[in-house]
């Protein structure tokens, strides 16, 4: 089936945080000073795409005229981002001349610097300077740096902090996370996305591993695969659940499940987790529900990946790099774990079809399902999806075949990832 939606344009560019609209950057006035066209004309881009008004000067003299024509045009610029290597004026030089003035205290100094030296810290403290960033900077940590030190300004301190790089990183709250996955694929996913943004992960492999990690030490998440051994993760929830009314205490919990079918959504919440997300895992559909559910904000949206799409219809390159985050070295990792189990499980669902045990061939087959879904292997994905439903409905009828089908497609897979 299809369909077709329609949408019209943003009204705001893609990417910038909520947090942005209490601050009013749309139609803030900004002071932009570096000698070099390039990055003049780069950081023009940056704040128009956020809603801001650059005013552009290629250098300290000619930024001291902008600052005089903007008083004598009703008021100060409200921020003012000067580049360090300057000819004529340079930015220490200038931020001492801003500081000099008071009708210009209000405007708040960012400093860019490719050669940041020790005690520069020191010396923007004492010139005022609300924020100093080493080039090259990337967009998201010029726009935190820039929506802290307009906050900042708001709420004035004796001491104001100095807004660099460390201070934006250490502001991303860390998590201790607890991730319940048998699949060691998916497992490794999930752990190196996390940790890929500061948060801490300790991994189980079944529900009964699970209630006792939630029971003997603590954490902030726990994101719960649905289909497990000893214990699958609904189980494993409601146990968690009934602990908690004897402590008071209260888990965030995210299901993960490769079902997407009416009614598993309601299931799992039945059960007690939170929330639930769909396998495979979206880095940015889980980092969004771990900021909703803990409120620790993660850092940076990913950038897109330049890499060239591979046209073989195995292996959907794309997809993978999306949700690897375009990190290629974590997708040869995932690539060579998968190669080395796809033998071992194919002769698991094997031996159920030969010994009839629909419950294994089943839970084997949901497995791999998952695993090849990390990849966008949709041929893969169907064919070990038919083996799960047989298996669930206790039906070997063809079974050969189907198994056959997988094999065959599972082949194609592992030819693919070999290009990785």
């Amino acid at each position: 089936f299809h369909f077709t939606a329609c949408f019209g344009l943003a009204h705001e560019p893609d990417g910038r945080p909520p947090k942005t609209k209490p601050l009013h950057l749309r139609d803030l006035h900004v002071l932009v000073v570096d000698d070099n066209a390039t990055n003049r004309r780069i950081l023009e881009e940056i704040l128009t795409g956020w809603g801001m008004r650059p005013t552009l000067v290629d250098g300290g003299l000619a930024a001291i005229h902008a600052l005089d024509r903007a008083l004598a045009d009703g008021g100060p610029f409200p921020l003012a981002i000067i580049d360090f290597q300057m000819p004529d004026l340079d930015g220490f030089g200038l931020a001492a001349r801003i500081k000099a003035r008071p009708e210009l205290a209000t405007t708040m100094v960012m400093m860019l610097s490719s050669v940041g030296q020790k005690g520069d810290a020191i010396r923007c403290r004492e010139l005022g300077v609300a924020s100093y960033l080493t080039k090259p900077v990337r967009q998201s940590v010029l726009l935190e740096a820039i929506l802290s030190v307009l906050a900042a300004n708001d709420r004035p301190l004796d001491r104001p902090v100095l807004v660099t790089r460390h201070t934006i990183n250490e502001a991303h709250r860390s998590l201790r996370i607890l991730v319940a996955e048998d699949n060691a694929v998916n497992r490794m996913l999930v752990t190196a996305l996390l940790s890929k943004r500061g948060h801490t992960s300790v991994s189980v492999v079944n529900g009964r591993e699970a209630v006792a990690a939630v029971a003997n030490s603590a954490f902030d998440l726990v994101l719960m695969d649905v289909q497990m051994p000893e214990l699958d993760g609904l189980q494993a929830t409601v146990a968690i659940r009934k602990a908690e009314e004897i402590t008071g205490a209260h888990v965030p919990i995210v299901a993960l499940t490769a079902h997407a079918m009416k009614g598993d959504r309601e299931a799992c919440l039945a059960a007690g987790t939170d929330e639930y997300l769909s396998k495979p895992v979206n880095a940015t559909e889980l980092f969004a529900l771990i900021e909703t559910l803990t409120g620790a904000t993660t850092s940076t949206k990913p950038a897109q990946s330049d890499v060239a799409l591979l046209s073989e219809p195995a292996f959907d390159m794309g997809s993978v790099l999306a949700r690897v985050e375009g990190d290629r070295k974590l997708l040869r990792e995932l690539a060579q774990i998968f190669r080395t189990e796809v033998p071992g499980v194919i002769a698991e669902i094997r031996r159920c079809v030969a010994t009839g045990n629909s419950a294994g061939l089943e839970r084997a087959a949901h497995g791999f399902r998952g695993a090849c879904g990390n990849f966008g292997a949709g041929g893969a994905v169907r064919a070990a999806h038919v083996l799960e439903l047989m298996g669930r409905r206790a039906s070997f009828e063809d079974a050969d075949a189907r198994v056959a089908d997988l094999v065959r497609e599972a082949d194609s897979l592992q030819l693919a990832l070999v290009a990785v």
